[in-house]
């Protein structure tokens, strides 16, 4: 049920926002890259991202059309960089555009590193009238 969901904030979607907006140069390849961890982060939570005890909210999110970047946090998200690098492999792409991806995503972590106090505050987590504020925005959305 969304009243026993927890929301966090800030939630992968803002953190990968306030990155962007923290980039001077090269902003067109930074949204490049992150709309890539989100589409990698977006296929692979359910299976691969979560622990046991976090599937039901999984489940219930999902059946409620919610984005979960905008649901889910930094533990998540960096959950992904820990299997980031075998998904990227397997893709088989050019050297210098390996290259590039692996700066762009170092800056990011560098970036989460820097303000990891603000990602990972205890207050951070909300319930049930921020989950009710994002299904009204998705409903309002479709």
């Amino acid at each position: 049920m969304l009243s026993s969901m927890l929301i966090r904030g800030p939630c992968v979607e803002e953190i990968l926002h306030s990155f962007l907006e923290s980039k001077q140069k090269n902003k067109e390849i930074t949204l490049e890259v992150l709309e890539g961890v989100k589409l990698y982060f977006r296929s692979t939570l359910g299976l691969q991202l979560l622990y046991a005890q976090e599937r039901t909210q999984y489940s219930n999110v999902k059946d409620k059309g919610i984005d979960v970047t905008e649901v889910y946090g930094v533990e998540h998200l960096l959950r992904l960089f820990v299997k980031l690098p075998s998904y990227v492999e397997e893709t088989g792409i050019e050297e210098q555009t390996m290259a590039t991806l692996q700066t762009k995503l170092n800056d990011l972590l560098k970036f989460i590193q820097k303000n990891i106090a603000q990602y990972t505050s205890s207050q951070a987590y909300t319930n049930k009238e921020a989950a009710e504020n994002i299904t009204k925005a998705s409903l309002q959305a479709k």
